[in-house]
């Protein structure tokens, strides 16, 4: 079995020469591509939500995680959840399996109090109805409905509707032996069009930490553990933040669309378009 500091560098010099790449190549890009089209009018937006992720991440079995999320945070919200991801991956390599067990223990306990509870929110499905909902408040002429990614997925690509995809890191943080596991949340947001599925945006937002009260924050993790009730709710406020910024974003896309045909442009809104029909709504 390698040895614990070989697979730390292994992952830490990989993870660097990705980022380094990543950012080389899109310096070159910025330079030499055009201006992106506008995507083609659509009257239908889904707004998809992928399941809820909940991961760990400290200093256990010998990981300094305060540099490599400092790393990932000189490169932005990639390199972040780059960083995060490397700290699992050197953990599980090492052969300790510390992080990656914790990470289980507290998706498990959530995942069993969801069921014991209807009341505790499933951080992603609240974040896609929260953007839908704005969205038709913004651009009332505009069908917005919502579905789980894995319900839609299924269906192919229809001309007309854009599809928006709602991925988060939900994670709780310890960047030091001494330190609180502090929440951590980031959301990446892939907006998709038309009959060829054609990419338009995915916007990555910078990763927040912490909500600024200590009760949200654990000093041990069997702390965090038992209290993992209240780590739906915790995730759920720090993704709300994100909710105009996203929203506003599809909107200007959506007349954007509109305003390249004149006679969609022009054409009476429907009334009733606005919608946001839940998950479970018959289509």
């Amino acid at each position: 079995m390698m040895s614990h500091r070989f697979a730390s560098r292994c992952v830490v010099f990989g993870m660097v020469a990705v980022l380094l790449a990543g950012c080389a190549g899109a310096s070159r890009r910025a330079k030499v591509a055009p201006p992106p089209a506008p995507p083609e009018p659509f009257a239908e937006l889904v707004v998809t939500y992928l399941p809820t992720k909940y991961i760990v991440v400290s200093t256990i079995g010998g990981q300094n995680v305060q540099h490599m999320t400092n790393l990932g945070s000189a490169f932005g919200a990639i390199g972040t959840l780059a960083a995060l991801g490397a700290a699992l991956a050197v953990d599980k390599a090492a052969g300790s399996g510390a992080l990656v067990e914790r990470t289980q223990q507290l998706a498990s306990r959530i995942e069993a109090v969801r069921e014991q509870d209807p009341a505790v929110p499933d951080v992603n499905k609240a974040l896609a109805e929260a953007v839908a909902k704005q969205i038709a408040e913004v651009q009332p002429a505009l069908r917005v409905v919502v579905e789980p990614d894995a319900i839609f997925a299924a269906r192919k690509p229809t001309a007309g509707v854009g599809v928006l995809t709602v991925e988060t890191m939900t994670a709780y943080v310890s960047a030091s032996m001494t330190d609180s596991y502090r929440p951590a949340f980031q959301g990446t947001y892939t907006f998709r069009v038309g009959e060829q599925n054609r990419l338009i945006r995915k916007q990555e937002y910078a990763l927040r930490s912490g909500t600024g009260s200590s009760d949200d924050e654990y000093l041990l993790f069997d702390s965090l553990l038992a209290d993992a009730a209240k780590v739906p709710g915790v995730m759920q406020r720090l993704s709300m933040g994100d909710v105009k910024s996203v929203s506003s974003m599809i909107a200007g896309m959506y007349g954007l669309a509109q305003s390249t045909v004149p006679s969609v442009a022009t054409a009476a809104p429907v009334a009733p378009a606005n919608a946001v029909a839940p998950a479970t709504a018959a289509r």
